[in-house]
Parts: C-alpha cells; sequence; structure tokens
C-alpha cells in the first residue's frame, strides 16, 4: 500500500443567556462536523465514480484511499453521538459497523462478489445488512482488495449510500435539531436538563473512544485485528482524531459550565492532561504495528495512562464539580 498522506447554570438571571450561548456553540459544532462529513463523503464517491468509470485498473488509487481516510476522521466527532439524527434514523450502524468481532464484513462482502451481480445501485444496497453499508466496506474494498472490474460496482453503491445518509445527517442538523434545541435553551427550567445532557454526550464519546483502544489492547494480550480501522492501518491516528474532537466538544461544551461553577482548577487540570495525551500521542498510524512490538507497547502504554487520567476526570470529577448525574452508559459492559 502506498503511504497516505496523513492529515492529521445554576444563577438566576444571567445564566439563561450565559445558557442559550452554550446551546449556539454546540449547534455550531454539530452542523459543521456534520457538514464536513457529508463534503467528505460525496468526495470519496466521487473519486470512486470516476475511477470505476474510467476502467483503467492500473492507474493509482493513492486518492481514492486518502479520501477515504478523510472521510473516517471527519466521521470521528460524531461517533458516540446518542441524540441527534443519527439516532433519530438509526444511521450509526450503517455509517460504520464496529465492533466487528467476527469479521461479518469481511464474510458478507465475500458473499456480494461471490454473486457476481454488475449493477449495484443504492437501493440494492439500501436493503443488504448494516455490515456491508459503510465505511468498514469500503476499507475492505479499497485497502484490502483494491478497487478492480469485480468490485467497482459494489463499491460504487455502497459509497453514494454513504454520501446519501450523510446528507440527511446534515441537513436534518441544521434544520430540525439544532433549531429545536435552540428554542428549548430559552426555557428556563430546561437548562439543568440541557447542561447535564452535554456533560452526558461527552462522558458517552468518551467511553465509545476508550472502547476503540480497549478492544485491540486486550487483556491478557494485544487483539489487533479488533480495531476499527486494522486494514488500512490508521487506527491510531484515527482514535487521536477522536480525541482531538473530544477535547473540541469539552471547550464548546463542558468548559464553560466549569468556568460558571468556579471550578477554573479542574478544567485547567482537565486540559493540561488533554494536553500530555495529545502532544505525546505516537507518530505511528498504524495501532496494530504498535501492538507488534517492545517499544510501541511502550509508546501505547504511556498514551493509555493518559487516557485513564482524563477518563476519571472527565466521568467521576466533572459530574460532582456540576452537581448533577450522569446516567447509565451504553457502551459499559460490552
Amino acid at each position: 500500500m502506498k503511504k497516505i498522506l496523513l492529515l492529521s447554570c445554576l444563577v438566576a438571571t444571567p445564566a439563561i443567556s450565559t445558557e442559550v450561548n452554550l446551546v449556539e456553540q454546540i449547534n455550531t459544532l454539530r452542523i459543521q462536523q456534520s457538514q464536513n462529513f457529508e463534503q467528505k463523503t460525496h468526495a470519496l464517491a466521487d473519486s470512486i465514480n470516476a475511477f470505476c468509470l474510467a476502467d483503467d485498473f492500473a492507474k493509482s488509487q493513492q486518492n481514492i484511499q486518502q479520501n477515504w481516510l478523510n472521510t473516517m476522521q471527519a466521521w470521528m466527532p460524531l461517533q458516540g453521538v446518542t441524540k441527534g439524527p443519527i439516532t433519530e434514523f438509526d444511521l450509526a450502524w450503517s455509517f460504520q459497523f464496529w465492533p466487528d468481532k467476527k469479521d461479518i464484513t469481511g464474510r458478507k462482502i465475500k458473499q456480494l462478489l461471490q454473486a457476481q451481480e454488475s449493477d449495484w445501485n443504492t437501493q440494492k444496497i439500501s436493503e443488504q445488512s448494516v455490515a456491508v453499508k459503510g465505511l468498514g466496506a469500503l476499507e475492505l474494498l479499497i485497502f484490502e482488495q483494491t478497487l478492480n472490474a469485480e468490485n467497482c460496482s459494489l463499491a460504487t453503491a455502497i459509497a453514494n449510500n454513504l454520501g446519501n445518509n450523510s446528507q440527511r445527517i446534515s441537513s436534518a442538523w441544521s434544520e430540525q435539531y439544532a433549531p429545536s434545541l435552540l428554542v428549548q435553551s430559552k426555557d428556563s427550567k430546561q437548562q439543568k436538563d440541557i447542561e447535564q445532557h452535554i456533560v452526558a454526550e461527552l462522558s458517552h464519546q468518551l467511553s465509545y473512544i476508550n472502547k476503540k483502544f480497549d478492544a485491540p489492547w486486550g487483556n491478557a494480550q494485544p487483539r489487533p485485528y479488533q480495531a476499527e480501522a486494522w486494514r488500512s492501518e490508521s487506527s491510531m491516528l484515527l482514535l487521536k482524531t477522536s480525541y482531538q474532537a473530544l477535547h473540541q466538544y469539552f471547550v464548546e461544551g463542558v468548559k464553560p459550565q466549569l468556568i460558571n461553577e468556579k471550578q477554573t482548577d479542574l478544567s485547567e487540570s482537565i486540559e493540561g492532561t488533554f494536553e500530555t495525551l495529545l502532544s505525546n500521542w505516537p507518530n505511528e498510524p498504524s495501532l496494530k504495528k504498535l501492538l507488534s512490538d517492545k517499544s510501541g507497547l511502550r509508546q501505547v502504554f504511556l498514551s493509555k495512562m493518559s487516557m485513564d487520567t482524563l477518563t476519571y476526570q472527565l466521568q467521576e470529577e466533572v459530574p460532582v464539580a456540576l452537581k448533577i448525574v450522569v446516567g447509565f452508559n451504553a457502551t459499559d459492559g460490552d
């Protein structure tokens, strides 16, 4: 595989104004993230469509691989989101079928290709299992197999379907969910619920991100093929992108709450943990490679220490400081 460029309130009247600004910030963030994801999925679909129409399979596919990586990085901020159109439309698994402990994606893609269907389209793909609709299926076709005469029709249909779904999400955030949340935020009785939801969302996304590390890290020994993007050897890079997105969400949605509650020391401590985690992140984009030797394991273990510190701060200290209760996490116990 050719080298890919890595892109890498609880007071009276004043709290209402602060809370509205907080909601506006979160709305703006989610709208930007969903629009960026939509743009990247369409760029990926366009590059696959153009390549397959050219019918010259000897040409380099590096730009397609790069577009896939760009799309995955754009998906990272939306991973694990529990409220909004992704959940409402039940599209999370269609965007990314992970964890995939038994390589269901691999087996089902093999079955589809053995059927020798030559005219795949978005309608046919939409009727298939979620295991073959999303970014994991495209990763297999683009990186493991590379695009060819046998799989181009399938890859094109998957990419186009992905683009359609991302457009639904982007439109819904802008036209429905953001305006609705802003209206709710103007009701002082709902302010505490909104604050609690923002913190709960942060906690849930953190658990999801941690799971992406814990699954391949394993208990007794590493399980590199449990990583979310082992075929493209980009799992560690994507994990960093996830923590970067989590930091942005913290800054926009949770840090202002801590400051309002005079919890500046805790806020600064969390910022320090994010800085330590991200500034010392291993340069190697493949988690599978890092888990294969002692040097890589040492680097990963150092990252895990910061991950554990961050988890304690965000899931234990923040709720106490803000006097809220974060409910059961859907990713716990998986």
